[in-house]
């Protein structure tokens, strides 16, 4: 059964509720260009599927609203345009992976990605993420991002030189790949986590007011 996701509208505050897949036609447009390499794109919707996954079933990011992400970059960027979410090579990327989450020690654990590492990524959130080489440089000279996990534009590189996201997945991610959200471990983590998210908002909302 395909999950649904309750998503925090930064600008209104309303929460809405999408299902998975149709959530990630906005997410992968507003993470990476609709023109950039098939592989790429794929590889950009799983990270953002388990990333998402994990947040509804371990703990909301947003838990003073009951939203398990937000459509900003705190979360990730989700865009509603119907041109966006209807463009054919986003609707195949979404399709050619659905269902497919990756897990270490068969749970689901969230798939970082930023934009451009620096040629190097590093591990520091986890050890499911690999600290390995990256040829973003050969687009890009500069860091843009945590260097945690994927690399976009590293998986625009290795795309265009005819790897799989499967592949290219795994240069980033020390992970075993699912295709079916039913054969995946998700472990509810104790109500104080929960808690622990809120007083995170929170401190965060009064160090922004003073």
């Amino acid at each position: 059964m395909e999950p649904t996701l309750k998503v925090l509208r930064i600008l209104t505050g309303e929460v809405e509720e999408i299902p998975i897949e149709i959530y990630l036609r906005g997410v992968v447009p507003g993470e990476m260009p609709a023109a950039w390499p098939m592989a790429a794109l794929e590889a950009q919707a799983v990270a953002a599927r388990t990333y998402a996954l994990f947040y509804k079933k371990q703990g909301p990011r947003h838990p003073e609203v009951g939203a398990d992400v937000c459509d900003g970059p705190h979360c990730q960027s989700y865009v509603r345009s119907e041109w966006a979410q209807n463009h054919p090579r986003i609707i195949a990327a979404v399709e050619n992976t659905r269902g497919t989450v990756g897990t270490y020690q068969k749970q689901v654990k969230p798939m970082y990605y930023s934009a451009a590492c620096g040629g190097q990524t590093i591990s520091k959130w986890g050890p499911w993420l690999r600290p390995t080489t990256c040829r973003c440089q050969e687009i890009v000279g500069y860091t843009a991002g945590h260097q945690q996990g994927l690399c976009q534009w590293g998986a625009h590189v290795m795309a265009k030189d005819g790897a799989t996201y499967q592949e290219i997945l795994d240069h980033y991610y020390d992970m075993v790949w699912v295709e079916d959200y039913a054969n995946t471990k998700l472990v509810k983590l104790p109500w104080y986590w929960i808690v622990v998210r809120f007083i995170e908002w929170f401190l965060g909302l009064i160090t922004k007011r003073g």
